[in-house]
């Protein structure tokens, strides 16, 4: 299923072998390997606080909830040694900036990923402020770094906004009074 971090954010998670179908714990974020994009564990709030599930311990996930085998599936971080390395040189991707080269383009809101081989399959990055700012999707083909500064992508096929292309245009044209107002107008209504 493709899913997004802000509608996974929270998903309640239940385990097969429970009969009173209580939840065991709730998803909180994720531990993403930085070089390949691939969740390496899920972060949970479960009864002893923030522990650890490996994405191979879900058996299904949907829109409303994970389901796992067991609660014992639910471990303390340091029952994941080999995650210490990735966790040392994670990069927390939400709010992160997002460069061109050295150019700013904006700030990641959301990424998309697919829960079955939980992985990055696209960045939601912001530009501007507020009700004008723009919205970019960036595929995970265009990632080429992501580092504790921000994340590096290729020169992006981002399709921009009709609202900024046309900021551009009327930001062309000479202010000439009455005439150039009217211009203004038309190039609006375009």
């Amino acid at each position: 299923m493709l899913t997004s971090y802000l509608n996974a954010y929270k998903t309640l998670i239940f385990s097969k072998r429970d009969s009173a179908k209580m939840p065991v714990a709730r998803l909180m974020d994720f531990v993403i390997n930085s070089k390949t994009g691939i969740f390496e564990a899920v972060w949970v709030e479960a009864m002893g606080g923030l522990k650890l599930i490996s994405p191979k311990d879900i058996m299904n996930w949907d829109e409303e909830e994970i389901i796992i085998s067991d609660e014992s599936e639910i471990l303390d971080p340091d029952s994941f040694p080999r995650l210490k390395n990735i966790q040392e040189k994670e990069v927390p991707i939400l709010q992160a900036p997002v460069f061109v080269g050295k150019n700013l383009i904006g700030k990641v809101i959301d990424f998309a990923f697919d829960t079955i081989s939980p992985r990055i399959l696209s960045l939601t990055v912001k530009s501007g402020f507020w009700i004008f700012g723009v919205k970019r999707i960036i595929s995970h083909n265009q990632i080429l770094k992501m580092t504790k500064k921000g994340i590096t992508v290729s020169e992006p096929k981002i399709k921009v906004s009709d609202l900024e292309k046309k900021k551009e245009v009327i930001g062309q044209v000479p202010n000439l009074g009455e005439n150039s107002r009217i211009r203004e107008e038309r190039i609006r209504e375009k």
